[in-house]
């Protein structure tokens, strides 16, 4: 199960990291904390909690870039997949978009700790979930 779990929230995190970056001056300072690599650490799943295996951790992150752009890698028994995406915010929302369908997830940063919160199939069982995405900075 939390193979299936880990995989499905990459792919879901895949999914879900794809927008333009907005022109917009006052959103600016929200890409500021946002800038960087946040690594793969815990997901809740319709509140049932599930732990990234140490190892997992560092091979599976997310960094989002000043340009707009975030590079999401992923790295799973092995296979291992690095996208170039980009991504806009405004205001808590994460705006994403895989070039087919749009996808929000809000988004709130505590020191070293990034967490979005989305809806989305995220153990692959055809019902929406509520999830709770954590990561974190080294």
């Amino acid at each position: 199960m939390r193979r299936l779990i880990t995989l499905g929230s990459m792919l879901m995190m895949l999914f879900l990291l794809a927008v333009s970056c907005g022109d917009d001056k006052n959103e600016d300072v929200f890409y500021k904390p946002i800038i960087g690599k946040w690594y793969y650490s815990e997901i809740y799943v319709n509140g049932e909690f599930y732990s990234f295996e140490e190892n997992d951790e560092d091979d599976n992150y997310i960094e989002f870039r000043k340009n707009g752009t975030a590079k999401v890698y992923t790295n799973s028994e092995g296979e291992s997949e690095t996208l170039i995406l980009d991504y806009e915010i405004k205001g808590k929302t994460l705006i994403l978009d895989d070039g087919d369908e749009e996808q929000t997830a809000t988004f709130n940063i505590s020191g070293k700790r990034l967490t979005l919160f989305y809806k989305g199939d995220a153990d692959f069982d055809g019902k929406i979930d509520d999830v709770k995405h954590i990561f974190k900075r080294k």
